[in-house]
């Protein structure tokens, strides 16, 4: 201080805290709210950018969801109509193939409906006809049961 006092210097306040304050606390008031709505103002216009980035975030992955759905659906439809064209081919090759086999396919159908009911046959003749077609005999759902069940 020495060094100042000789060149006329007097230091009355070594390193001010706290800033400037204005006698009026009005004033002061006035100024600190002023800088608190400022401040308001920026976290609010934060806090609305934000929801706005949250918003596009979630509509985003809405999208996305539906789309995802949307292909899969569309993969599965695709699926069923290759499919479906496959069989209509095979059965236009058959139809083809049994309009140009002649009587010859419809005797080994014949034969494959024999077989099968052959090998079904439990060794058991039906117990009733419906008139006079031996081919139409059939069991009666009741004749199993005896005379006490019924």
């Amino acid at each position: 201080m020495a060094f100042f006092t000789q060149r006329g210097i007097t230091v009355t306040t070594v390193g001010m805290f706290g800033g400037m304050t204005y006698e009026n606390p009005a004033i002061q008031k006035a100024i600190d709210e002023t800088f608190i709505a400022q401040q308001l103002k920026v976290v609010s216009a934060a806090k609305f950018e934000s929801q706005q980035k949250e918003n596009e975030r979630i509509e985003l992955e809405a999208n996305a969801t539906a789309e995802k759905l949307r292909r899969e659906a569309q993969g599965k439809a695709d699926a069923r109509l290759a499919e479906a064209k496959a069989e209509a081919d095979a059965i236009e090759l058959v139809n083809k193939a049994v309009a140009n086999s002649g009587p010859l396919l419809m005797q080994i159908r014949a034969l494959e409906v024999e077989k099968a009911r052959v090998e079904r046959w439990n060794g058991a003749f039906p117990q009733t006809m419906l008139g006079s077609n031996p081919n139409m005999l059939f069991t009666s759902p009741l004749s199993g049961l005896s005379e006490t069940k019924r």
